[in-house]
């Protein structure tokens, strides 16, 4: 075997780093083990780990409100109110109800900079995602979820956002899973190939 093709075959075979196992092994979990308590320090963690998404001349633009169970019961039920079928309204209402730890995302919008303001939300979404890998790093599942219920007055209400100064970028349900199962990758639709184009 020469010097040259054990190069090439170390090359191709060599264990992936660890973060990018974390970015491949990282899933949503849409179900929790409701009686086992996040420890505060691994959500601290994942809050740091949040802040050290970039951010354009570190505006720091992102909000993170931990949700207590009258906040979480109340828009349990604004949620429900939404759907005209009574037992679909109480079947989502007793599951949003039933998920303990909720994070609601806020980004700051800067009146009449509409730039700054895309640019912090665009930070805040890679805030979450570090959010979400934190988590994952340390055994704790996560699901991102946005909806119509989230843009409405009521929300903001409940929540005590000011849809002036900050607009929601989604609610982190977070958690030990349910089975303890990390959900199975989900084929991805396009490689490499078609995504990545060369502009001469």
């Amino acid at each position: 075997m020469s010097p040259r093709f054990v190069v090439c075959l170390c090359a191709t075979t060599a264990a992936l780093s660890p973060i990018h196992e974390a970015l491949r092994s990282r899933r949503t979990v849409h179900n929790f083990d409701n009686s086992r308590d996040v420890p505060d320090d691994v959500l601290h963690r994942a809050i740091e780990a949040a802040t050290y998404a970039p951010n354009h001349k570190m505006t720091e633009p992102w909000l993170f409100r931990r949700l207590g169970t009258d906040a979480i019961e109340a828009i349990a039920s604004l949620n429900a109110a939404s759907i005209s079928d009574p037992e679909k309204a109480a079947k989502k209402a007793k599951r949003w109800a039933d998920i303990r730890n909720w994070l609601v995302v806020t980004s700051r919008i800067t009146p009449g900079d509409d730039l700054l303001t895309r640019e912090d939300y665009a930070a805040t979404c890679c805030a979450v995602q570090n959010l979400q890998l934190s988590f994952a790093a340390d055994g704790i599942g996560a699901k991102w979820t946005s909806g119509d219920i989230q843009r409405t007055p009521e929300f903001e209400r409940i929540c005590g956002v000011d849809g002036n100064a900050e607009c929601v970028c989604g609610v982190i349900w977070y958690g030990y899973a349910a089975d303890g199962a990390v959900p199975a990758a989900p084929r991805r639709k396009l490689g490499v190939d078609e995504i990545l184009l060369s502009v001469p």
